[in-house]
């Protein structure tokens, strides 16, 4: 019976934690407390950011993600705040982040993406 309590529990401790951005709080703040696996809700609004993963496999995702409401999708934008040319990005993926981790009903405006130096990072 024990083995069985194991083999039941496992499963249910893979899933991550579910936390809620609103305006005018930022995603990337949600980021830093985010673990690997977590979904970040974004509601509706505009945020003027460059959201950095920083190696954490994590689901962004709209209230698109929970009610399939295609609205969402063009209601919940990320724009760089960066007027910089060579920083310019919405999302950076840039530190071993894996296919775990998805973009889900979010709109991505004005990004230029971001100059990366190989030898010394951004």
């Amino acid at each position: 019976m024990r083995s069985l309590f194991f083999v039941v529990l496992l499963p249910a401790l893979s899933y991550g934690a579910v936390i809620n951005v609103f305006p005018p709080s930022g995603i990337q703040s949600a980021v830093h407390q985010a673990s690997p696996h977590d979904t970040i809700l974004v509601h509706d609004g505009e945020y003027t950011e460059t959201v950095v993963l920083y190696g954490k496999d994590l689901v962004i995702a709209s209230l698109y993600l929970m009610d399939g409401d295609i609205s969402h999708v063009s209601a919940t934008i990320i724009c760089p705040d960066s007027l910089h040319p060579d920083t310019g990005s919405c999302l950076v993926y840039a530190y071993g982040e894996t296919l775990a981790g998805a973009l889900v009903g979010v709109t991505l405006r004005n990004g230029r993406g971001t100059y990366w130096n190989y030898a010394g990072g951004p």
